[in-house]
């Protein structure tokens, strides 16, 4: 999964990971933390930096979370 806030940076990431791998994108921490609760993903890239919930704020829900 790409939790990621820009737009450049979720086209460059998924073009790069497509290539071997299935890409889940969600484009903010609230979406990244529903979508995890959905169905967990196998590995994260997280934007530390994002509005409202950032990426702090989404490791700190998976550690209570384990």
């Amino acid at each position: 999964m790409v939790v990621e806030d820009s737009e450049p940076a979720i086209i460059q990431l998924t073009d790069v990971l497509a290539q071997g791998y299935r890409v889940q994108v969600a484009r903010n921490g609230r979406q990244a933390l529903q979508r995890m609760d959905e169905a967990p993903p196998e590995a994260v890239i997280l934007d530390l930096m994002m509005l409202e919930v950032d990426g702090f704020q989404v490791l700190q829900a998976i550690r209570w979370a384990e």
